[in-house]
């Protein structure tokens, strides 16, 4: 089944118009066959995986886009509300159920609790959660018609040696939670106010800093969003879904578009070919959307390498993008004579340099952000052997 919607954009006086590309129209993807859909993550560049928590049991669901079916990826999955996958691809979940984090193999079995309590009593319900580039995992732990088990509705991290610290305690319900592309910001969204909140991370510990108010969103009465789950694009917008829809904030915690679906949204994520689509879970069905910018995940290489013609080069050209001191890094080890350049999105010639033998930096602080292309090109034969894509995020 396919329906199509008006995409219902909001845009606001900025004209970020940008966000949406022309003709762009929110799809149904389902037939009103689920009961409430949550935790949607885009799985090892194939297919889509959400929660039905209000089906007994409550199954992961596959959906498959190149042909449109749903199929049963878990059967019982212990109401895993928020999934996401780590930095090697392992797909993690919180079984709000048991009260803890997991990891599973690809037939969606537990091979490993991660984290089951705190302070010696268990969670009260994890809800959703998030990975960074060490290994380490965020995530929320509110109460949502249950009985409390903590003495307080937090946000976790878990560093990679299994360290577990409160970081965030002093929210009503906090629930969706997204990192930065860098990594260096932590953004979490509290269901019972009206704000999106950022803090710095320390990405030597993981360890947060200046948590402050970064945007409001739009309510539908009242203080409350319904701040939900959360992903973020190649270009650090954050996608929130809302009880007015999906909230898009800028980096700087500008509202530049709201998108409208059938159904209150629970949550959302990037999948697609190109990481475009964003999908959307909203109560009984599944959702899509094509955006303009590519989604941010943890566990995908963004370094696109073509070197058809001089395969040796992937010896020889090492790139080390380093967003926390905007310093590009090129090593090259080879003896020819090679020229390095950088192009923006559009195709402008940003910075030529000539390459030998030796490491290069280039200060990337005055480029815009967004996607850039590094080119190298043989002199000698005046054309292109390799490409590489980069983010730069501020």
């Amino acid at each position: 089944m396919l329906a199509l919607f008006s995409a219902g954009i909001t845009i606001n006086s900025l004209g970020q118009a940008d966000i949406i590309p022309g003709g762009s129209v929110v799809q149904k993807l389902s037939s009103d066959q689920f009961s409430f859909v949550e935790g949607p993550v885009w799985y090892r560049d194939s297919c889509l995986l959400f929660t039905d928590l209000s089906s007994t049991p409550a199954s992961i669901y596959r959906y498959d886009p190149e042909n449109g079916l749903f199929s049963i990826f878990r059967d019982n999955s212990e109401k895993c509300n928020g999934l996401t996958l780590d930095r090697n691809g392992l797909l993690l979940g919180c079984e709000s159920a048991r009260s803890r984090i997991v990891a599973m193999n690809g037939d969606g079995q537990v091979i490993s609790v991660l984290a089951d309590s705190f302070n010696q009593l268990p969670f009260n319900a994890t809800n959703d959660l998030i990975a960074d580039r060490r290994g380490g995992i965020y995530f929320t732990d509110p109460v949502f018609g249950i009985t409390p088990v903590q003495d307080k509705e937090a946000v976790y991290y878990l560093s990679p040696a299994g360290e577990l610290s409160r970081i965030i305690d002093h929210f009503s319900k906090p629930n969706g939670v997204v990192l930065s592309p860098d990594g260096m910001t932590l953004y979490v969204v509290d269901t019972e106010n009206k704000y999106l909140y950022s803090a710095d991370v320390d990405t030597t510990n993981g360890s947060i800093s200046g948590l402050k108010e970064l945007g409001v969103l739009e309510t539908s009465g009242g203080t409350s969003s319904g701040a939900d789950g959360m992903a973020i694009d190649m270009q650090g917008n954050i996608c929130i879904a809302t009880t007015k829809g999906i909230q898009v904030f800028s980096p700087g915690g500008t509202r530049l578009v709201t998108i409208a679906v059938p159904e209150t949204p629970t949550n959302c994520d990037f999948g697609g070919k190109d990481l475009t689509t964003l999908y959307i879970t909203a109560r009984k069905n599944l959702y899509s959307i094509e955006l303009a910018y590519p989604g941010y995940v943890v566990w995908k290489d963004y370094q696109v390498q073509e070197s058809a013609s001089e395969p040796h080069l992937n010896d020889l050209i090492r790139l080390y993008p380093n967003p926390s001191s905007h310093d590009l890094i090129i090593e090259y080890n080879g003896t020819d004579e090679y020229s390095l350049r950088i192009f923006s999105g559009d195709g402008r010639l940003e910075r030529c340099l000539d390459m030998r033998k030796g490491e290069y930096h280039c200060d990337v602080s005055k480029y815009p952000a967004g996607i850039h292309i590094v080119q190298i090109a043989s002199r000698k034969l005046k054309s292109a052997i390799q490409c590489y894509r980069v983010m730069i995020t501020r």
